[in-house]
């Protein structure tokens, strides 16, 4: 059961990054990556400029490779 949620992903990735907690980072960044609408929270913005970066890099990241999939499988 996973504990990451809407209300503490934000908090819990800020925090994952200061201590260095590198499988709960990934895991805050997995689900923001999927909820791209919490990158509007008041909270988002509270987070380092760089670690907003990498969050907006990942979401991209993302929808490219969605599209890539999409694209190569539509060939055939």
């Amino acid at each position: 059961m996973s504990m990451i949620d809407s209300e503490s992903v934000i908090c819990m990735l800020g925090i994952s990054d200061r201590f260095n907690a590198n499988t709960l980072k990934t895991s805050c960044l997995s689900f923001i990556s999927q909820h791209i609408e919490l990158t509007s929270s008041e909270n988002f913005g509270l987070l380092s400029t760089e670690l907003q970066a990498e969050v907006f890099d990942l979401i991209q990241w993302r929808k490219r490779c969605t599209m890539d999939t999409w694209s190569v499988h539509g060939r055939y």
